[in-house]
C-alpha cells in the first residue's frame, strides 16, 4: 500500500497491491461508493490499475529514503528494522516515501512520519482575497508589508496601496511575477524546483555565461538591496507616522473618554442625590399613606353607619308617605262631606233669606194695598228645595218656588209676570233661573240686552253648558230685572 498526495487539500490517492485478483475484486465490491463517516459527504472511489509510470529528474536525490537507487538491496522497515518481504506482511509507503510494515506503523499513535516527522495531514490554507473588496482573482501581494490587493484590471486596490504607502514591489499570487510600480515593469521571474516546489535561481548552459549572469544578478541584487533598504526606511517612517497618528487618536479618545467618565460620574452623583431625596419622599409618602388608610377605614365605618341610618330614614319616609296618602284621602273625603254639608246649609240659608225677602215683599204689598189679607189667607205658599249634584255643577244653584194664588186679581200682579208663568192647571209656577256664577258669564249677562230664563220642563240636564240653552226660553225680561237678580247674587 502506498499513499500519494492529491492536488486537493485533505484528499489522498492510495495504491494497494493484492496477492490475487479475486481479493482485489472483493475489496472493490465491498468498499466502492461507501461513505467514510456519517458526518462528511465524501465517498470512497475505487479504480483498477494495470501499470504505474513515474517520471523524475536525474539530479533529484532521494535522501532519507530506505530504498537503494540501484535496487541492489532489499528494503527494511524503519520501525522494526526487518526486511520487508511482500509475501509475509502488507507494506505501506506514506507521502514522504518511507516504507513500513502495516502492523508496525499502526502502533505509531502520531500522524507524522516516525523518521522525518513529515505531517500526513497538512493544514488547510485559507483562500486568499483582496483586503479591500474581497476579490479572489488577479491578486497582488506587497513584498514590504504583505498587503493583498486586486490588479489594475479589477478595482486596482494594489495600486492604491502603492499610492498610499509608496511600496513599489508587488508579487503576483499564483503567477510568481514581481511588478515594479516605479519602473512600471516586471523585475525578474522565479522558477520552482520540480522536486520540492521551492523557488530557485535559473542556471545557464555554460560557465562563462553563468558567471556573467551571476555577476549581473549580484549587481541587480545589490541595486535592489539598496532600493529595498530605502523602501524599508520609507516604510519605517510611514509606520512611525501611523503610530504617531494612532497615539494622537488614542490620546484624543482618552480625553473624550475621561470627559465622558467625568460627566457620567457627575450624573451618577446627581442621580444618587435624587435617589436619596426620592427615598426620603417615599418614606414620607408611606407614612402619609398609612394615615390616609386609617382615615379611610374610619370614613368607611362612618359611611356604613350613615348608610344604615339612610336606609332607616328611607323606610321611615316610605311609611310617612303611606300615612300621608292615607291622611290625604281621608282629608279629601272629609272635605267632600264638608262641602256637601256646607252646600246644604247654604241652601237652607238661601231659602231663609228668600223666605224673609218674600215675606217682606208680601208685607209691603199688603201695606200698599196690592194684596188684601183675605186673599193672602185664602192663598197657599209652598217653597221646595231641589239640590241635585249630578244635574247641576258645583257653582250653579237652582231654586223652584211654587206660589198658588187665586185666579182673581192676577192681572194686577205684574211683578210675577217677570219670574212666574201660568201652568196648564191654572197655577203660577216660577220660571227656572239658571245663573252661572263664573265672572265671564256674569259680565256677558250684564253687557247683553237680554237674558233668557228657562222653564223647569225645558231644562234637560245640568251638565249642558248654559250658553247652549239661551235660545230655549219663551219669555224675555229686561236688563233691570237681571241687574236685580245679580245684585241679589252678590249679596249672598
Amino acid at each position: 500500500m502506498k499513499i500519494v498526495r492529491d492536488e486537493t487539500a485533505n484528499k489522498y490517492m492510495v495504491t494497494i497491491k493484492f496477492k490475487t485478483p479475486e481479493s482485489a475484486t472483493k475489496f472493490y465490491e465491498q468498499y466502492n461508493g461507501l461513505e467514510f463517516n456519517s458526518i462528511e459527504p465524501e465517498k470512497c472511489s475505487l479504480r483498477f490499475v494495470d501499470t504505474i509510470e513515474a517520471e523524475g529528474d536525474d539530479s533529484t536525490t532521494f535522501t532519507g529514503l530506505n530504498v537503494d537507487p540501484a535496487y541492489g538491496e532489499t528494503r527494511t522497515c524503519s520501525v522494526c528494522l526487518e526486511r520487508m518481504e511482500e509475501g509475509n506482511n502488507m507494506l505501506l509507503i506514506i507521502l514522504c516515501n518511507h516504507s513500513f510494515h502495516a502492523k508496525c506503523i499502526s502502533q505509531w499513535a502520531d500522524t507524522t512520519c516516525p523518521i522525518c516527522r513529515y505531517t500526513q495531514t497538512p493544514e488547510i490554507v485559507p483562500d486568499q482575497k483582496c483586503f479591500d473588496c474581497g476579490l479572489t482573482s488577479d491578486l497582488w501581494m506587497c513584498l514590504i508589508c504583505g498587503n493583498i490587493g486586486c490588479g489594475r484590471y479589477a478595482a486596482a486596490h494594489a495600486y492604491k496601496h502603492y499610492e498610499t504607502t509608496s511600496h513599489i514591489f508587488t508579487l503576483q499570487i499564483g503567477g510568481k511575477l514581481v511588478w515594479d510600480y516605479a519602473g512600471d515593469n516586471y523585475v525578474h521571474r522565479l522558477i520552482e524546483s520540480s522536486t520540492d516546489g521551492k523557488p530557485v535561481e535559473y542556471e545557464g548552459v555554460n560557465n562563462d555565461s553563468f558567471e556573467k549572469e551571476k555577476e549581473k544578478i549580484s549587481a541587480v541584487q545589490l541595486e535592489y538591496t539598496c532600493l529595498l533598504t530605502s523602501q524599508l526606511e520609507n516604510q519605517r517612517l510611514f509606520y512611525e507616522e501611523k503610530l504617531r497618528e494612532a497615539d494622537e487618536r488614542f490620546n484624543e479618545y482618552s480625553r473624550e473618554a475621561q470627559q465622558k467618565v467625568n460627566s457620567l460620574e457627575a450624573e451618577l452623583k446627581s442621580t444618587r442625590n435624587e435617589l436619596t431625596s426620592t427615598g426620603a419622599e417615599l418614606v414620607t409618602l408611606s407614612n402619609a399613606k398609612k394615615q390616609l388608610d386609617k382615615k379611610y377605614l374610619s370614613s368607611q365605618t362612618k359611611c356604613q353607619a350613615l348608610q344604615v341610618e339612610l336606609d332607616e330614614e328611607k323606610q321611615m319616609s316610605k311609611l310617612l308617605r303611606t300615612d300621608k296618602e292615607f291622611l290625604s284621602r281621608q282629608l279629601e273625603e272629609t272635605n267632600q262631606k264638608r262641602k256637601i254639608e256646607v252646600g246644604a246649609l247654604e241652601e237652607q240659608i238661601h231659602d231663609l233669606l228668600l223666605h224673609f225677602e218674600t215675606e217682606a215683599k208680601i208685607k209691603e204689598q199688603i201695606e200698599n194695598g196690592t194684596i188684601s189679607k183675605e186673599e193672602l189667607e185664602q192663598s197657599n205658599v209652598e217653597v221646595k228645595e231641589d239640590v241635585t249634584p249630578k244635574v247641576l255643577s258645583k257653582k250653579s244653584r237652582r231654586l223652584n218656588i211654587n206660589l198658588i194664588m187665586p185666579t182673581e186679581g192676577r192681572e194686577c200682579i205684574s211683578y210675577y209676570n217677570t219670574f212666574y208663568t201660568e201652568s196648564s192647571n191654572g197655577k203660577y209656577v216660577p220660571r227656572a233661573i239658571f245663573v252661572d256664577l263664573e265672572p265671564s258669564v256674569i259680565d256677558e249677562i250684564r253687557v247683553g240686552p237680554y237674558r233668557q230664563l228657562f222653564h223647569p220642563e225645558q231644562l234637560i240636564t245640568g251638565k249642558e253648558d248654559a250658553a247652549n240653552n239661551y235660545a230655549r226660553g219663551h219669555y224675555t225680561i229686561g236688563k233691570e230685572h237681571i241687574d236685580r237678580v245679580l245684585e241679589r247674587i252678590r249679596k249672598q
